[in-house]
């Protein structure tokens, strides 16, 4: 029998792995992207990274990731610092990492959206897959 994890992990843990034979961009490359973009630096310390998959293309990855840093108060996990965004990563065809772009803030986030990302990608960006991001970046900071 495997280790038993918690539901949001098991399901990261599927996509990392359907990640790795779908595209050729390792997961923990695409981590320390977002927490790059995140925080500007690559070392992830008191946080975490999750994210799904909406889409794989040769030039690119559209991800929705959540990161956020984590402390503890009064007993209670409290998220410091963090965001949910979707994530456009360009790579090349050895799967390295070229770019990672966002939409914009303000008025610019809907024109961007559409030019970042395909209409089957932006259907996945619900508040519902959001909330599970979050979800999961508490149950990912809680085993540490």
């Amino acid at each position: 029998m495997g280790r038993a994890y918690p539901p949001a992990v098991n399901i990261l843990l599927l996509m990392a792995s359907a990640t790795l034979t779908a595209t050729p961009v390792p997961p923990d490359d695409i981590t320390r992207a977002l927490w790059r973009h995140q925080f500007g630096t690559a070392k992830i310390s008191s946080g975490a990274c999750a994210y799904s998959v909406l889409e794989r293309a040769k030039t690119h990855l559209s991800v929705y990731g959540a990161c956020g840093t984590f402390k503890k108060v009064g007993g209670r996990l409290v998220m410091q610092s963090g965001a949910v965004l979707p994530y456009r990563l360009d790579v090349n065809a050895a799967g390295k990492i070229l770019q990672v772009r966002v939409p914009r803030d303000g008025a610019a986030f809907q024109g961007d959206l559409g030019r970042l990302f395909s209409r089957a990608a932006r259907a996945n960006l619900t508040a519902a897959e959001r909330d599970r991001l979050v979800e999961s970046l508490y149950e990912m900071a809680g085993q540490g």
